[in-house]
């Protein structure tokens, strides 16, 4: 998982100790001019307690690290949602045993029930500006 600019800033402030510059430009400097007078040690240390920051970053929701892109999930949501659609077409417009309408419908409701999760996830990730 990439961490948003942000998110890297709001590490950088903590690890630092530079919590009065909110410009990302004006950290970025700071940042620079503390590591240049750092020795070697010095800026080993901090590299690791950069490390540990960020892995606590990336624990915090630990679905976000496997979960599918938008597009991913626009695909499989539209694609989904095209199955379920051709299966109510095949169960109210052809003549086909109620056995194998009933069996069709178990699967069209599945796939339905998986384009509307994924078209909810979606809304979730756009509502919650967590598009990644």
């Amino acid at each position: 998982m990439s961490l948003k600019q942000n998110e890297i800033d709001d590490i950088m402030r903590e690890v630092f100790g530079l919590q009065e510059i909110k410009d990302s430009a004006n950290l970025k400097e700071a940042v620079q001019n503390r590591m240049s007078s750092m020795n070697d040690n010095q800026r080993a240390e901090v590299q690791m307690q950069i490390g540990t920051k960020v892995k606590e970053f990336e624990a915090r929701i630990p679905g976000e690290a496997y979960s599918p892109t938008n597009q991913a999930l626009y695909i499989a949501s539209f694609s989904f949602l095209t199955l379920s659609v051709g299966v109510i077409f095949i169960i109210f417009c052809t003549k086909i045993l109620l056995i194998f309408k009933l069996l069709i419908g178990f699967f069209g409701f599945f796939w339905l029930m998986a384009s509307w999760r994924g078209f909810a996830r979606i809304i979730f990730r756009i509502s919650n500006n967590r598009d990644w």
